[in-house]
């Protein structure tokens, strides 16, 4: 049986907690729906789109987005724990390299 530590994010270290944030900024940026970022974040896209540099939207997410970004991990809170139910009812597998599917 594979065994998932599962901790809040005020709990990580300095490196995990930026490890989140990072995720989050790339979940964001590879998944953009314009129209559910926030306002802020859509000022970043804007800002970007109109000097026609892309490519530094996830800088511009981490850098005026950072505490609305770790606002939305925390607020995932509820999201995780139905994951974690999931995998107590194996609706999820991990393969033999230990990644989760």
């Amino acid at each position: 049986m594979k065994t998932i530590n599962v901790y809040e994010f005020n709990e990580l270290n300095d490196e995990a907690k930026e490890n989140s944030i990072i995720g989050m900024i790339n979940n964001f940026y590879n998944n953009i729906d314009y129209e559910n970022l926030s306002l802020a974040m859509q000022k970043v896209v804007d800002g970007n789109e109109r000097t026609k540099t892309p490519w530094f939207t996830p800088e511009g997410f981490y850098f005026d987005c950072r505490d609305e970004i770790i606002e939305d991990i925390k607020a995932n809170k509820d999201c995780r724990d139905e994951i974690i139910e999931d995998i107590k009812a194996n609706k999820y597998h991990f393969t033999e390299k230990g990644e989760f599917i």
